[in-house]
This record gives C-alpha cells, sequence and structure tokens, in this order.
C-alpha cells in the first residue's frame, strides 16, 4: 500500500516518539500515550459519528477517521516537543542567564568594591570562573568578604532551616545532592577561603541572633511561615524519588528543571521573586539585616579593595544601603558576566 505525505509524517512522528521513549525508559509513557490516543479516538469518532449522522444523514467511515485523527495527533507530538526543545535552546543557549561581576568606587576614589554575584548551586564552570576572578583579585591587593552565617544553637538552627525550605537537619552534602537534580555543581566557599587566608573575613551575621531578631518581629509577620516547613518535606521526599530514577531519566528530568530554573532566575523581578518565596518577616532576616550588616562592614573597613562573594539576590539591597550612607562605594560599573548555566554539557 502506498503511503500517502500525511501518513509518512505521522508514521515518522510516531517511530521517533517510540524509540525517544525506549532510549530513556520510559515505557510507560509508551503505554500511556497509546491508551489516550486510543480513548480520544474512540470519543471523537464517535462525536462525529453522531455529527455526521444527524446533520449528513452519513456513517462516518472508520478508517478515514483514524487516518486523520492520527495526522493530528502526531501533529501535536511533534509540537509539544518542537516547543520544549525551541524553549530549551532559547533559554540556555541563544539567552541564558547573566551573573555578573559588579564593581563599586566612592567620589573620592580611594575605595574599590567588586561583588561577585553567587549561587548555592550552579555549574561547575561558572565556580572555576570565580575561582580565578577571586585569584585575579588577590594579586591586585583585594581582600575577601564572603558570606556564611555564624553557628547558632540547635533548636535555632532547626527553625532557621524551616523558614527557608530546608530540612530541618541537613547534611553537610545537602546542596552537593541537590545540585544533582540540575545536574551542577554545588558552592564551595572554603576553596575561596583558602585563596585569600588571612585577609578573608566573614563578614556575615550570628545565627542566634537572626533568630532572636525573628522572634521578635509582630506575630502577623511571622504566623504564616507553616508553608515553607511543607515545602522542605517536600525537598526531601523528591530527593528520595529522583535517586531512585534510571540514570538517563535523571538526565532528561536534570536538564528540565535546569532550563526551568533559568527561565525563572533570568526574569527581571528580584523584588518579586523575594516578596513571593518569602514572607516580609523572612525577608527581614534572611535578607535586609544581613545586607546592611555586609554594607556597613564595607563601609567602616580600613581595606581600600574588597571583592565580596555573596548570593545574586543580596545586591540590590546591599547596594542600597550603601549607597544610603555618606562617602560608601556608590559609583556603579558592570565589569563582566558569567553564564551560569548552559544545557550543552553536563
Amino acid at each position: 500500500m502506498k503511503l500517502n505525505k500525511k501518513q509518512i509524517f505521522y508514521s515518522i512522528i510516531f517511530v521517533f516518539f517510540i524509540i525517544w521513549s525506549f532510549i530513556y525508559i520510559w515505557i510507560e509513557l509508551i503505554f500511556s500515550t497509546i491508551f489516550y490516543f486510543m480513548l480520544y479516538a474512540v470519543l471523537f469518532y464517535l462525536l462525529f459519528s453522531l455529527i455526521y449522522y444527524v446533520f449528513l444523514k452519513k456513517i462516518l467511515n472508520l478508517r478515514v477517521f483514524l487516518d486523520k485523527f492520527a495526522f493530528i495527533f502526531s501533529i501535536f507530538i511533534f509540537s509539544i516537543f518542537t516547543a520544549v526543545y525551541g524553549f530549551i535552546v532559547y533559554n540556555n543557549d541563544i539567552e541564558p542567564l547573566k551573573i555578573w561581576v559588579y564593581e563599586l568606587t566612592n567620589e573620592t576614589q580611594d575605595k574599590t568594591v567588586r561583588f561577585v554575584s553567587m549561587s548555592h548551586i550552579w555549574r561547575g564552570e561558572f565556580y572555576e570562573s570565580v575561582y580565578k576572578e577571586l585569584e585575579k583579585a588577590k594579586d591586585e591587593g583585594f581582600v575577601l568578604f564572603y558570606e556564611w552565617i555564624f553557628e547558632g544553637s540547635e533548636e535555632n538552627l532547626n527553625k532557621f532551616n524551616s523558614l527557608l525550605g530546608l530540612p530541618e537537619k541537613p547534611d553537610e552534602n545537602f546542596y552537593a545532592k541537590m545540585s544533582k537534580i540540575f545536574w551542577l555543581s554545588s558552592q564551595n566557599t572554603k576553596q575561596y577561603v583558602e585563596i585569600f587566608w588571612e585577609n578573608a573575613y566573614r563578614t556575615d551575621l550570628w545565627l542566634d541572633y537572626l533568630m532572636e531578631q525573628y522572634n521578635a518581629l509582630p506575630n502577623q509577620l511571622t504566623k504564616n511561615f507553616e508553608w515553607m516547613e511543607d515545602i522542605s518535606t517536600d525537598v526531601v521526599k523528591n530527593f528520595e524519588k529522583f535517586e531512585k530514577l534510571p540514570e538517563k531519566q535523571k538526565k532528561i528530568t536534570s536538564f528540565i528543571l535546569r532550563t526551568s530554573l533559568n527561565f525563572i532566575l533570568k526574569k527581571n523581578f528580584v523584588s518579586e521573586v523575594k516578596l513571593w518565596l518569602w514572607n516580609e518577616a523572612i525577608s527581614e532576616i534572611v535578607i535586609n539585616l544581613r545586607n546592611e550588616n555586609l554594607a556597613d562592614e564595607v563601609r567602616t573597613s580600613e581595606h581600600k579593595k574588597i571583592i565580596v562573594i555573596y548570593w545574586w539576590l543580596h545586591y540590590e539591597w546591599f547596594l542600597e544601603n550603601l549607597q544610603a550612607k555618606s562617602n560608601s562605594p556608590r559609583q556603579e560599573k558592570l565589569i563582566k558576566y558569567n553564564y551560569p548555566i548552559f544545557a550543552k554539557k553536563y
């Protein structure tokens, strides 16, 4: 039997889909697709048969219907694959997220601050570029100010982790595990500190102080944080589910999640992220208090060349705090950027 163009098209699409599903061991995807194909074919056949009989007084030919339905269904599958692949390529290769290195100076030009935007999980190449940036800064006479909350009581640590949507007692490899879900690497602050040694300063606040400030906030600001505890439970469950996946499924799942992460973070809605992700109370202790402290440390420091590595979300409000003080480094300049997430390499 000679196939027409439509039949050739949907035959190629279905064969491609089946091969792709077998490669990634998603046999259940094939069976579920076949099931829904048959289900909707039956439903639409009954519907159109009724329409044909009522309005045209004809019996709908089953073979003709299945031929057209298979063609339409193949177009649907092709469109989904094209849209998803196009979304991935655009957000990872054409227009990926850029994380900037900022340089700030004051009016008298006697103090220079470089802010290296960081993330706790990212590509290994990104952390390598940060390492080189810090080595270069050390050779130029910079000192390092870095992010790392000082220790506190176990009770406060558990509550603080819950506020962030983390497990109460995450092990030391928590971020390393989380990075695997996105097929990425995790930040190793100790590696950066070792570059500077005695010229590395831990410019952060004590955990017990942060939780003391949190507990002192009005009740209406702190009462709605319980939903973050639910997230922390989901995080642990998702780790467990991810670890049980076959390797090829892990890879493609990470591929899609990484693309979604890239798309979300590159949008210019830093303020909205802050307010949506946490309530006002959590933002106050995680972001605001620490930004004020970092800005004061930079402003009052006797060092004239300072390089800062802090989470990228801190920068906007760190700069506001810094510029609010007299004779602080306030003249902003973008000196370079890094592409933290690509889809091409693993």
